[in-house]
C-alpha cells in the first residue's frame, strides 16, 4: 500500500501541479481528460478511493484506474497522518477523580439528573458504555475569577472527546441550572462577584482543544456510510452511534472536509436558529461530494427526544428526499 506522501508524488509526476483542499483530507489536479483545465475541477478523495471532475461529472471513476495500479495501493486517509496530522492541544488531563456511573446508587444527583431531572431521560448503563461517561466527584476549579469565569468540574458529568482513539480533550456539564441559582446561592458556592454581581458559571465546560477540527463521537460514528450531525453532546446521546455533534452551532471547513472523507451520507440535524445562508453554503459544499439530507425539527432540541422518535422523523426525510431523487431522474 501507498502512503499518502507517495500517492501524492505520484499524482504530481502523472499530472502535475497538486494542490490540497481545505483540512488536507482531499486533492485536486488539473483534470486529465478535460484536457484544458487549469482550475484543478478534478477532486480526489482518497478515504474513498475515487476522482470526481467538477466541470464535467462523467469524468469521475476509481483512482487505481486513474493511475492504472492496484486497487489494494490506494491507502486509507488520516486525519492523523503525519503530515496532515492538526495540531490538536493535548487537553486531556483528568478534570478529577472519575467515577464510573455505573457504580452510583440510583438516588444519586448525577444518576437523578439523567433520569429524572431531564425532559428526555437517558440510561446511565448506554451512556457510560456507548460513549464512555462518568461522574467526577473531586474536581478543579477551572478559569479565572478576577475576569469573571469560573468552573468547578466537582459534581459534573464529564464526556470525553476522541478522535481516531486519541483522548483530546473532555467536556464537563453542571447537574443543576445556574440560572435558577440565588444570589444567596452564589455566596455560599464562591462564584466571583464583581462590579456588583456575581458571575453564574457556564452550563457547560470544555477544555481548550480546537473544537473545530474534531466530531463528537467521531470514532463510533466512522464505522458506518451514513451520519447524522447535530450539535451538542445530548443531541448525540439520542442519536445513537451514527450521530456526531459539533460543539456548536454551525459546521467548521474541518469538520466538513471530515464528513465528506468519512460518509457518503451526511444528514443535517442542526438547530432552527442556524441562518439560512449558512446553512446554504454548508450543504452546497457538502453535495459535491456526498449525500446531503437536511431534517428540520420544529420546536424541538433532538437531546430531548426519544431515539425512536427522532429516527422515524429521519428516515421520513430520508425517503422523502429519495423519492424526489428518483422522481427527478426517471
Amino acid at each position: 500500500m501507498l502512503t499518502i506522501n507517495q500517492l501524492e508524488q505520484l499524482l504530481r509526476r502523472r499530472f502535475g501541479e497538486v494542490k490540497k483542499a481545505k483540512g488536507g483530507l482531499e486533492l485536486r489536479i488539473n483534470c486529465p481528460y478535460c484536457g484544458d483545465d487549469k482550475k484543478f475541477k478534478c477532486w480526489i478523495n482518497i478515504n474513498k478511493g475515487c476522482f470526481h471532475c467538477w466541470r464535467n461529472e462523467s469524468h469521475s471513476g476509481k483512482i487505481y484506474k486513474l493511475l492504472n495500479i492496484k486497487p489494494e495501493d490506494i491507502p486509507k486517509a488520516s486525519f492523523m497522518e503525519e503530515r496532515e496530522k492538526m495540531q490538536l492541544e493535548q487537553s486531556s488531563t483528568s478534570p478529577g477523580v472519575l467515577i464510573p456511573l455505573t457504580s452510583l446508587p440510583n438516588d444519586h444527583p448525577a444518576i437523578q439528573y439523567l433520569t429524572t431531572v431531564r425532559a428526555r431521560p437517558f440510561d446511565p448503563q448506554y451512556l457510560e458504555k456507548n460513549f464512555g461517561v462518568k461522574y467526577c466527584s473531586q474536581g478543579r476549579k477551572l478559569g479565572k475569577p478576577e475576569e469573571g469565569f469560573w468552573f468547578d468540574t466537582t459534581n459534573t458529568l464529564i464526556f470525553p472527546v476522541y478522535m481516531q482513539g486519541i483522548l483530546v480533550g473532555w467536556q464537563a456539564r453542571l447537574l443543576y441550572n445556574p440560572d435558577n441559582l440565588t444570589d444567596t446561592d452564589m455566596k455560599i458556592m464562591g462564584f466571583p462577584y464583581i462590579n456588583g454581581e456575581y458571575i453564574k458559571p457556564p452550563k457547560y465546560y470544555t477544555t481548550p482543544f480546537p473544537k473545530g477540527q474534531v466530531l463528537y463521537n467521531f470514532d463510533n460514528a466512522v464505522k458506518y456510510n451514513m451520519v447524522v450531525v447535530s450539535e451538542g453532546v445530548f443531541d448525540v446521546f439520542s442519536l445513537g452511534n451514527r450521530g456526531v455533534g459539533t460543539f456548536g452551532t454551525g459546521i467548521s471547513e474541518q469538520q466538513l472536509n471530515l464528513l465528506k472523507t468519512y460518509w457518503d451520507t451526511v444528514i443535517l440535524l442542526l438547530d432552527p436558529d442556524v441562518k439560512n445562508d449558512k446553512k446554504k453554503y454548508i450543504i452546497n459544499n457538502l453535495k459535491r461530494s456526498v449525500e446531503v439530507i437536511d431534517v428540520v425539527l420544529k420546536d424541538k432540541d433532538p437531546g430531548d427526544m426519544d431515539s425512536n422518535e427522532l429516527w422515524a422523523i429521519i428516515t421520513q426525510h430520508i425517503m422523502d428526499y429519495r423519492k424526489k431523487i428518483d422522481y427527478a431522474t426517471s
